[in-house]
């Protein structure tokens, strides 16, 4: 399949997306988790990434990489999948660690004073320091700023460093010229079809000059937004975008380019507290795909409430598919039977790494201590997914409830496996989504 080819790495709680141009050039956007141990066997997935950038990074080069914001599970791994081994140093004849290069590098979330080296924030590692001390022989290093909504302000500011000075940076602000503001990846034509591609930032920043906000959400809504284009079709990377990032695409006119999108990536691992209404409601999407650990946090990602729930009535009403969503598994917890179902389901995703003390471990408390209907999780499997939750009311004590969900295969999770997705002037192909299984649990609907 020709066009742009998308590998959404499977992290864990994280987010990893190498991204092969149709030209053939490699972007990688964000690369990070926040996992430890052997959830989901992360490590495994992760040397697949590896392997591929082996076969696509001609040369040892990569084109880009698109370092969303500062959170730690969006960039802690990057020196790890940049990592090529040793090698034999030409001058001093002796073995060093190898990596790739990259050519350009753009981020956001500003250094808070100049004696600090323009990338502190992001300290994990050392990755900040090895790109602006190049480590990676990065010839470009951009903070980007598409923040107002207008264009007159938003700018991209290129870091050099001073050959005399180790502690200082030139600066070059370049104002970033037509609304809606944008700033370019890559472009080129298909060589076979001739057809017009686009890889461009269309958000960054966008905490910076919001003052109402907390530090953390400031850091979530600094996000960059990355738009794929290709004759038409496009695909769109939200990082940990927040409501406020929304908000600026609407405002910006960026809005008007996004209300038919063939993928999507859902912001925040699906936190319902980056849902905005309004920025959905102005756009129909083809697919979804979420990257977070099932049920790994005690935020219970993705939450079921706000993105997933609105984009299952959005496909009810527009797209031409079939769904079964109506109906609720009531489970009694003193039926012995049904515990024995229960407690296979909770083996399953005790393999995940999401581990009990009891011995003989329970859904009520443990699971969901305070859930709400509005915080269901999501389990994926191979017809749609599954929502898990427990009824809070006093009539349901003695309840647990499962809703099964038989939807289109297009809302993907990253907790099952690496997503390997095509696009091209057809649209998208899902050529890799692999599943785990869905684990084997009886009819529990009364007969």
């Amino acid at each position: 399949m020709a066009g742009f080819e998308f590998r959404f790495v499977s992290m864990g709680m994280g987010d990893c997306t190498l991204i092969k141009c149709p030209d053939g050039k490699v972007v990688i956007v964000d690369c990070g988790t926040s996992s430890t141990g052997k959830f989901m066997n992360w490590e495994t997935h992760f040397a697949e990434a590896q392997n591929w950038l082996g076969r696509n990074a001609s040369l040892g080069k990569i084109h880009a990489a698109v370092l969303t914001h500062s959170d730690k599970d969006h960039y802690n791994k990057l020196l790890s999948l940049l990592y090529i081994g040793q090698a034999i140093d030409d001058e001093t004849e002796t073995l060093v660690d190898a990596y790739y290069s990259i050519e350009n590098v753009y981020f956001s979330c500003p250094r808070k004073s100049t004696d600090e080296t323009p990338m502190a924030s992001y300290d994990q590692i050392g990755t900040g320091l090895s790109i602006t001390d190049g480590l990676f022989n990065t010839k470009g290093i951009f903070l980007v700023n598409l923040n107002d909504p207008k264009g007159k302000k938003n700018t991209t500011i290129q870091y050099e460093a001073d050959e005399e000075d180790a502690m200082n940076y030139f600066e070059t602000v370049t104002k970033i010229i037509g609304t809606p503001g944008k700033v370019n990846i890559a472009f080129g034509k298909d060589t076979n079809k001739n057809y017009p591609w686009s890889l461009d930032i269309i958000a960054g920043n966008v905490g910076e000059v919001e003052k109402k906000i907390s530090d953390a959400e400031k850091i979530n809504s600094n996000s960059l937004v990355v738009l794929a284009n290709y004759n038409g079709k496009k695909t769109l990377l939200m990082g940990d975008a927040t409501i406020q990032t929304q908000k600026y695409l609407i405002d910006s006119g960026h809005i008007d380019d996004l209300a038919d999108l063939e993928l999507m990536t859902l912001p925040h691992h699906g936190s319902k507290h980056n849902f905005y209404k309004a920025f959905y409601d102005k756009i129909n999407l083809d697919s979804l795909v979420i990257s977070s650990g099932f049920l790994e946090t005690l935020h219970r990602l993705p939450n079921y409430g706000g993105c997933i729930e609105h984009w299952e009535k959005k496909v009810g009403e527009n797209k031409d598919v079939q769904q079964d969503n109506s109906y609720w598994y009531a489970v009694d917890k003193n039926d012995t039977n049904t515990q024995t179902e229960l407690q296979k389901l909770i083996k399953k995703w005790n393999t995940y790494g999401y581990h009990y003390d009891d011995p003989k471990p329970k859904l009520p408390n443990r699971l969901f201590p305070d859930q709400d209907d509005e915080e269901q999780a999501c389990y994926p499997h191979e017809n749609g997914y599954s929502i898990i939750t427990r009824k809070k009311q006093v009539d349901y004590d003695n309840f647990y409830f499962m809703k099964l969900c038989v939807t289109t295969k297009n809302i993907l999770q990253t907790s099952q496996g690496s997503i390997l997705i095509g696009m091209d002037h057809e649209g998208i192909e899902i050529i890799k989504y692999p599943f785990a299984g869905e684990p084997k649990i009886k009819d529990l609907k009364s007969e």
